[in-house]
């Protein structure tokens, strides 16, 4: 039943396909492999995302931004540097989001470090800061 425990749903094009939902100890792990703009959710989820790239004109996020803010979700979101945090949290606030926390050192961020493909002398850990928004 949905009210029952916490549902961790899974959803992105490159998220692995599978069959059946897995539970245990209450939390049930289900995947989709969607648009997050086009999946069956509820409303007022929380969204995780790591690495996203908001800002970066590679990606068109648009869609989907505009789903999470009908869903009036709370978005946690990491990024590998400060600099990258806050250009995503400025396109956040850009598709109505209000940011309610400060940027944080995230403790559990990836083991090894990766050197930039932009900057030669830059190097950082995936998904090292965080912070949080909501769209309401």
């Amino acid at each position: 039943p949905r009210d029952e425990g916490v549902i961790v749903t899974l959803v992105g094009p490159q998220v692995p396909e599978q069959t059946t939902a897995r539970a245990d100890r209450g939390v049930i792990v289900e995947a989709r492999r969607e648009a997050y703009e086009a999946a069956d959710l509820c409303s007022e989820a929380l969204l995780v995302g790591f690495n996203m790239g908001l800002s970066d004109s590679s990606y068109d996020w648009d869609a989907a931004l505009n789903a999470a803010r009908t869903r009036r979700a709370t978005v946690v979101f990491f990024s590998p540097t400060r600099l990258e945090l806050s250009r995503d949290a400025r396109a956040l606030k850009k598709a109505g989001a209000v940011v309610v926390a400060d940027a944080v050192r995230n403790p559990f961020h990836a083991p090894n470090w990766k050197q930039s493909g932009e900057l030669a002398n830059d190097v950082y850990r995936k998904h090292s800061w965080a912070r949080c928004a909501v769209f309401s």
